[in-house]
């Protein structure tokens, strides 16, 4: 949900544009383009969590569901970080 709420998504419908080239329909839904929208908004979300999250945790009483926030509420468990 948090790719959806930072903008990105409309960064890359614009991105070509922007850029002066035409990505066809075909080639913006491969399945490789579509995994590297997937990281690079998690990269991007995730610099801007970092970057925000003195600012935002000095709002008191408010629950921040940042990475930062998240990660520190999270268990810590044995294994590969994937879970697995």
């Amino acid at each position: 949900m948090r790719i959806h709420s930072s903008g990105m998504v409309t960064v890359w419908v614009t991105l070509d544009a922007v850029d002066g080239y035409a990505l066809s329909e075909a080639d913006y839904h491969l399945p490789g383009l579509a995994e590297l929208r997937v990281m690079t908004g998690n990269i991007v979300n995730w610099r801007n969590d970092i970057y925000s999250y003195g600012r935002e945790s000095e709002n008191q009483g408010r629950t921040l569901h940042s990475l930062v926030d998240v990660r520190r509420r999270a268990p810590v468990r044995a294994g590969r970080a994937d879970g697995d």
